[in-house]
């Protein structure tokens, strides 16, 4: 794939599962997720040190077990995540290792480019 289809690919996953606020994506998919934060680092040139990684588990997870697994899909130490969010309630066997939320500090401008790109193809195919 090229850097365009990359990045396109990108503001697709986005628009469909990103957060409205801040630039932030979550999901349970971990090939999602880790095919998401490689464009991020390697079409939006974005550096670990502004990727800011959380898990959302439920109590009956195993909290090392959900955070390594994490660790290794965006290849990030666990002690660089920012939060493990503990909810009430048993999913075991829906959500194995809970959800990933992968937020960009400082994504303002990757925001606006990016919700200019999903504009400019929402108004092309209209």
């Amino acid at each position: 794939m090229s850097s365009k289809e990359k990045m396109l690919f990108a503001c697709a996953l986005y628009w469909g599962e990103g957060s409205k606020k801040d630039f932030g994506l979550s999901n349970t998919d971990p090939e999602l997720i880790k095919s998401f934060i490689n464009v991020l680092r390697n079409v939006f040139n974005i550096q670990n040190d502004r990727l800011r990684i959380s898990i959302r588990i439920y109590e009956d997870l195993d909290r090392d077990r959900c955070l390594n697994f994490w660790s290794r899909i965006v290849a990030i130490e666990k002690e660089k995540f920012i939060n493990v969010d503990v909810l009430h309630g048993k999913k075991k066997g829906k959500l194995e290792y809970g959800m990933c939320r992968v937020r960009v500090l400082k994504g303002g401008d990757l925001l606006k480019q990016v919700k200019g790109i999903n504009k400019a193809f929402a108004l092309a195919i209209a």
